[in-house]
């Protein structure tokens, strides 16, 4: 079948959001001394659905099956909106316009790439587990072409739309999970990262035990830290559904 193919090492799904769908694991292995992480993925929205240490209770972004996963990793993953003659796109997305997508899988890294010939940009996004450091942690790649003949001024919100604390159970948030939110917190923003942890643990206990281990998240662009967005609402506003980035519609990102 033309949609699946093999090329250079590497095998290709095109538009891999329309085929059959399947789920997989980034390799759990990180070099001779590096520390793995869990990375599931499937063939919807941009591929990473949930990732975490150990195992479903040290998750980072929220474990799904692969039933739900299909479904939830449109919303809940990674996105990419993109502002345009103030027009908001989300790259990736369900939408009218023009494109065309594939998938491609090594054997350490896959990627996911959109041609937005409406647009006139192309996207692709590399998913790959660091190897060989005391730290584990996912690596996102994200390289945006502009395939018109003139120069374009964008703008672009980037990144995942949900992240844990560390040592957030998977049973616990099903549970009791906007109970939880209330000890949820991030720190070193002034330092342009996030670092995600509860202000104490959260056991049904009389002890309070102070909680420092924490999850972190942090991105570049052109070598330079780049301050992370930690509230929702400053991408989607009042649509609680996380479909539409309401507030990016309305504002630049300037403010």
């Amino acid at each position: 079948m033309k949609e699946y193919y093999f090329k250079n090492n590497e095998f290709i799904i095109e538009n891999y959001d329309q085929q059959k769908t399947f789920s997989s694991f980034l390799p759990g292995v990180a070099g001779k001394r590096g520390i793995p992480l869990w990375a599931f993925y499937v063939n919807r929205g941009q591929g990473i659905t949930s990732f975490g240490l150990q195992d479903k209770n040290t998750q980072i972004l929220e474990f799904n099956p692969a039933v739900t996963a299909y479904q939830s990793v449109a919303t809940d993953g990674f996105r990419t909106f993109i502002k345009i003659d103030n027009a908001v796109h989300e790259l990736f997305g369900e939408n009218d316009l023009i494109k065309k997508r594939y998938m491609k899988i090594k054997r350490s890294e896959f990627s996911v790439v959109e041609e937005n010939e409406s647009l006139g940009v192309k996207i692709e996004v590399v998913y790959f587990g660091l190897p060989n450091e005391n730290i584990a942690a996912l690596v996102r790649q994200v390289k945006i072409t502009n395939m018109n003949q003139h120069a374009l001024h964008i703008e672009l919100f980037d990144g995942v739309s949900q992240l844990f604390p560390y040592q957030v159970s998977n049973s616990g948030f099903n549970s009791v999970g906007n109970l939880l939110r209330s000890w949820m917190e991030v720190f070193s923003l002034e330092n342009n990262i996030g670092y995600y942890r509860m202000r104490s643990s959260s056991s049904d206990t009389a002890e309070v035990v102070e909680t420092k281990m924490g999850n972190f998240y942090l991105s570049s662009f052109n070598g330079k830290l780049v301050k992370p967005i930690v509230d929702s609402r400053l991408i989607f506003d009042y649509d609680t559904s996380k479909r539409f980035a309401r507030y990016f519609e309305k504002n630049s990102l300037q403010d």
